[in-house]
């Protein structure tokens, strides 16, 4: 681990005012994602590639990595009613994937709530929040599905902690969540 400046980026931890209640609600919801997009609708999940990669500067100040350095990266469509609801990028440091996170390359189709919630040892860090753009890794991470939609979505990320090693999961909301959000409100959450 090295001294981390922090780099000009489009990450917030606050949420902007122009966006509306329901997206403030789902860009700031604790708790598994999966369990709140379970209340909307039929779930599933494909996971769409796991591969080791070299981590860029807006990803790597929350896992206090050196730019450059190996990483683990799982990225999964989450699908509601049939519907590409949310793809999600998550990321750890590649000796940590072999160690404290193990669990993540095990998973398959699995989500990874089944191992981040059920740990009291693990903790996690404050949400941020984006409206992607072309600088954003996470963008660059979305346009290689080419049948994903593609866009300004907004996005949520934090960084999940054991044994002092981070996991930061990304999530991306696509229009299809929204769209089945609208059809299917569900009780816990703000009306649209």
């Amino acid at each position: 681990m090295s001294d981390i400046h922090l780099p000009p980026h489009f990450w917030n931890t606050k949420l902007d005012a122009s966006y509306s209640e329901v997206e403030k609600y789902w860009l700031s919801r604790r708790g598994a994602l999966t369990n709140g997009l379970r209340k909307v609708g039929e779930f599933s999940i494909n996971v769409l590639n796991e591969y080791v990669a070299f981590v860029k500067e807006d990803e790597a100040y929350p896992l206090a990595l050196a730019i450059n350095q190996k990483i683990w990266v799982r990225e999964i469509l989450m699908s509601i009613n049939g519907q590409k609801a949310v793809f999600a990028r998550s990321i750890t440091e590649l000796s940590a994937s072999r160690s404290t996170w193990q669990e993540l390359r095990a998973l398959n189709s699995r989500p990874l709530a089944d191992i981040l919630y059920n740990n009291p040892a693990i903790t996690r860090s404050s949400f941020e929040n984006t409206k992607l753009n072309n600088q954003l890794t996470l963008q660059q991470a979305l346009a290689q599905y080419p049948e994903l939609p593609q866009g300004e979505f907004l996005a949520r990320r934090s960084t999940f902690f054991q044994n002092k090693e981070g996991l930061t999961v990304n999530e991306i909301f696509l229009p299809g969540f929204w769209q089945e959000l609208a059809k299917h409100p569900t009780s816990e959450q703000i009306k649209l």
